[in-house]
């Protein structure tokens, strides 16, 4: 493992000026450098450096600086004082003074929180998940040497300059992220751990994923969730899977078959479909156009201020924020929020209802939603204009977990038949099977065709229903709230994520 070594004295073979002075009064700061797609626009509160538009400063990261002796026999490192030094806003220590001796800073690529919380860059050839203690976190491993000159009274500044590369270009991402850990319901005692390009540990030929259980520390007695990161450029993708990470730590993750469209229910235009792939706007089962709505829905809470409309937060989600999604000019005009297609009644601060309007599933097949659809509802209650009608992202989490606690619902069975006056395929509750007409030699036969059992999810009902127990059913009830309840609902209606 290497670290960073700044270099007091002269070193044989290494190329450094010597100074002979006692001691040297200085700060030490870090910054990174990384540059991202879609930053910049609006109020981002990913901010880089006033110092240039690609450098970033870390607050509250943990450096360790080592005063190191040599061994004038056997020329090996003593280590004589290690301290850690917590960097300001500025991504500087505090001044300390350096004596006549080397000094080594080690700077690990992980970012504690209060309450026992982190975040850890894996190494890109690590073999486990960091449970093993000298796996736990990636080291900066770049080499940074300067001169130190005489000692005086006036402090000089020694700089480290983080390169740019897929798995450093990670810290000021995470750093946005663990500032407003506190309201994004991170729990305690818990650890995220990322493996960027890491083909020991994840599948490198897909899209990046959070996967979908978690493992003990035993050391630690940390919980830890798992995310693999494959070829990211744009900084809304690791915030995303750690969304998928908070649902999961609490135990509240939704979860449903991917591409219900392409399984299931043969949309009435095209753009309902994601052309074999999912999209913002696809149609999905509930369970997974819910959870991909959460991890967007919060990738939008760190970045964007609370304060800001549903509607400005959908122009930028549509817009310059995520690179282009292919809907088609027909079905969205990039310089208006609202779908061209949609009824006028829907004013722009309103919703577009993507699935209920544009592309309504059949009238027996309605566990079906478009991630759109969800951001727009979670960011309609999170950052709802009445501060005390606010649900908090542990507030939708635990209405969430109530919601998986039965298996009701939670799956389907569908079989590739049509029902008469319908377009899509026939679901019922139970396995069965349905005549089906199909082609053959000798002409069409009937066979009994047996449905397939497929994860649609928790429901809108189901998420619904266990908020009116919490907020409206009992009035004694310490959270009895029933005008917050009847602002889920109305949001919920709005948003489209309900066929009501």
């Amino acid at each position: 493992m290497k670290t960073t070594f700044i270099n007091i004295c002269c070193l044989v073979g290494v190329l450094l000026f010597c100074n002979v002075a006692s001691a040297k009064i200085i700060p030490i700061c870090v910054k990174w450098r990384a540059e991202w797609t879609g930053t910049g626009y609006g109020e981002d509160r990913l901010v880089s450096s006033p110092e240039g538009p690609n450098l970033w400063t870390i607050d509250g990261l943990d450096i360790i600086a080592e005063t190191l002796r040599q061994d004038a026999v056997t020329g090996k490192f003593v280590t004589e004082l290690t301290q850690t030094w917590t960097l300001d806003e500025n991504g500087c220590t505090e001044v300390f003074t350096v004596p006549n001796r080397y000094l080594r800073v080690t700077i690990p690529m992980a970012y504690h929180r209060s309450q026992n919380r982190n975040i850890r860059l894996l190494r890109i050839n690590s073999t486990t998940w960091g449970q093993e203690s000298d796996e736990r976190s990636y080291i900066a491993s770049d080499p940074y040497t300067w001169k130190i000159g005489n000692s005086d009274d006036t402090p000089e500044t020694q700089t480290i300059t983080i390169a740019d590369n897929d798995i450093y270009r990670l810290m000021p991402v995470i750093h946005a992220f663990a500032k407003f850990a506190n309201t994004l319901d991170w729990p305690a005692n818990t650890s995220i751990h990322v493996a960027a390009g890491n083909g020991n540990l994840c599948d490198l030929d897909g899209p990046s994923y959070c996967k979908k259980d978690i493992i003990f520390d035993e050391e630690t007695g940390h919980k830890i969730a798992r995310i693999c990161l494959n070829h990211v450029t744009g900084k809304g993708t690791l915030i995303h899977e750690i969304g998928h990470s908070i649902n999961t730590l609490n135990a509240a993750r939704m979860r449903g078959d991917y591409l219900a469209d392409e399984k299931a229910a043969i949309s009435r235009r095209d753009v309902c479909r994601g052309g074999g792939d999912y999209r913002l706007h696809s149609r999905e089962w509930t369970g997974d156009a819910a959870s991909e709505g959460f991890a967007e829905f919060l990738t939008h809470a760190v970045y964007i201020y609370r304060s800001r409309s549903t509607a400005e937060v959908h122009s930028e989600m549509m817009g310059s924020y995520y690179e282009p999604y292919p809907m088609g000019a027909e079905w969205y005009a990039s310089s208006n929020i609202v779908d061209p297609t949609v009824p006028t009644s829907l004013s722009p601060s309103e919703s577009t209802r993507w699935t209920a309007l544009l592309c309504p599933p059949p009238s027996d097949f309605t566990r079906l939603g478009s991630t759109r659809d969800w951001i727009r509802f979670y960011w309609g209650i999170w950052a709802a204009e009445n501060e005390d009608l606010r649900f908090e992202v542990s507030e939708i989490n635990d209405l969430w977990e109530t919601s998986l606690q039965t298996d009701r619902g939670l799956h389907t069975n569908c079989a590739p038949v049509t029902t008469t006056g319908e377009k899509g395929w026939t679901c019922v509750e139970l396995p069965t099977k349905f005549p089906r007409t199909i082609a053959w030699t000798n002409g069409p036969v009937t066979v009994m065709w047996p449905t397939t059992k497929y994860h649609t999810g928790p429901s809108w009902e189901q998420f619904r229903d266990a908020a009116w127990v919490k907020y409206y059913e009992n009035p004694n009830s310490p959270d009895y709230n029933p005008v917050k309840y009847d602002l889920l609902r109305q949001r919920g209606f709005v948003a489209g994520v309900t066929y009501e």
